[in-house]
């Protein structure tokens, strides 16, 4: 899974249905020295990629490669920046619309393309935090998804065994054995 591609794939979906609402946000990857945006505007972040279950380790190449198959949880973080009150819960709505979309073929598409399968909402809050010396209302949806990535890993061949020793019979007796060699 080529991480790039999939912050490409997650942005345009989001930017995609965002397009769709009344209104103009600005949708942008939350880096903490990135600069930001004026409000309202969204923001998406993986906070957490988690291995879970048991690998899948596919078949030795002829060059002594392996493909072995991880199983991830990652989180997705969309967050609206607004001015919110209890009043006015834009930021809400506009996160319930972008929920409701991953009920829609062409983002279910996008989510198989990317490798990606969604899980379910982990939570959906509203908070207000200090940015710079302001207050700032947070509207933040958490998204679960499974993604399964390839690791590649070169375990080598076996190029030469060798073995001597002895062999010791149920009865007691031994035999001994000479040096074997096995070259490829």
């Amino acid at each position: 899974m080529n991480f790039s591609v999939l912050q490409d794939k997650i942005y345009s979906w989001i930017n995609g249905e965002v397009a769709l609402m009344p209104g103009s946000y600005v949708v942008i990857w939350q880096y903490s020295n990135a600069p930001r945006p004026d409000r309202p505007y969204i923001s998406l972040l993986i906070p957490t990629i988690t291995p879970v279950g048991h690998a899948s380790y596919g078949k030795v190449d002829e060059n002594g490669i392996i493909t072995i198959l991880s199983q991830n949880l990652m989180t997705l973080s969309i967050i609206y920046h607004g001015q919110e009150s209890p009043q006015n819960m834009l930021g809400q709505q506009v996160l319930n619309w972008i929920l409701l979309s991953t009920k829609k073929e062409y983002v279910n598409q996008i989510f198989r393309d990317s490798g990606i399968g969604y899980l379910t909402r982990l939570s959906q809050n509203t908070l207000q935090n200090l940015v710079a010396t302001s207050f700032e209302e947070q509207t933040i949806l958490d998204l679960s998804f499974l993604l399964v990535t390839d690791i590649i890993d070169d375990v080598g061949l076996i190029e030469r065994v060798e073995m001597s020793g002895e062999y010791l019979y149920a009865n007691g007796n031994t035999r001994h054995i000479s040096t074997i060699i096995v070259e490829d």
